[in-house]
């Protein structure tokens, strides 16, 4: 179930990192994979919360690839901070991702959005040009 549980962010980080990492220098992919790793780690530590969270609608993936309170009233101090973390290691993964690409961070942020949309399960919240719409 765990592997269910995370297969977007695996999806977006396999896809994301194996297009480039190849041509990156050994040293710097060595770095990146570690780092990767590491932000996959935390990310899979917490996936369970952001699903439970998700299901619940009170948080939804954006286009820019990160995920926010569909109603920020509606969310305590414990569940900001897991958005917080879990927005840290993604954008820090966009980054490494970029790096390893020569791409921008915005487009790489992009794409896993796309993904991220694409796998959202029915009924949860999804946010485009700045609206909240279900899946």
């Amino acid at each position: 179930m765990r592997f269910e549980l995370n297969k977007t962010f695996a999806v977006a980080l396999v896809v994301l990192a194996a297009a480039f990492t190849f041509n990156a220098p050994r040293a710097h992919a060595a770095d990146s994979k570690s780092e990767k790793a590491k932000i996959r780690a935390r990310s899979e530590a917490r996936d369970p919360q952001v699903r439970q969270l998700k299901s619940a609608g009170k948080i939804g993936e954006t286009s820019d690839g990160l995920i926010e309170a569909v109603n920020p009233a509606d969310v305590d101090g414990s569940i900001s901070k897991l958005i917080d973390e879990e927005n840290a290691d993604r954008t820090a993964l966009y980054k490494l991702v970029a790096k390893d690409q020569g791409a921008s961070i915005d487009t790489v942020a992009r794409n896993a959005a796309k993904i991220n949309f694409r796998d959202a399960k029915k009924g949860e919240w999804l946010k485009e040009n700045g609206r909240w719409r279900q899946k």
